[in-house]
């Protein structure tokens, strides 16, 4: 079995999982169907969709702590959108009556 690292879109966790085989972009977990005793194998993809497969403990993290920065980017943008808006409606000033 091949030792790699699952990372989850959205959780903050690395999980361990072993593998049947792998290509450079996929890989093949050993999957129970219903009360089957023999395992098949599930292909997953190594990147996209909602997990991620690392080499490693430390890619995985490495990741995540990308991923988590990205988001952290993406906030600051939102909030100075969102003050610049809140400053356009402080500044506004009632019209004059017609």
């Amino acid at each position: 079995m091949i030792k790699k690292w699952k990372t989850q879109n959205g959780t903050a966790e690395i999980d361990c999982v072993e593998c049947t085989r792998e290509t450079a972009s996929s890989v093949w977990l050993p999957w129970r169907i219903g009360g089957v005793a023999e395992p098949v194998e599930k292909k997953a993809a190594k990147e996209g969709g909602s997990c991620t497969y690392h080499d490693t403990w430390e890619d995985a993290h490495k990741y995540l702590m990308a991923r988590a920065a990205q988001k952290v980017e993406s906030a600051r943008s939102q909030l100075q959108l969102a003050h610049a808006f809140e400053g356009n409606v402080k500044g506004r000033k009632k019209p004059e009556a017609a």
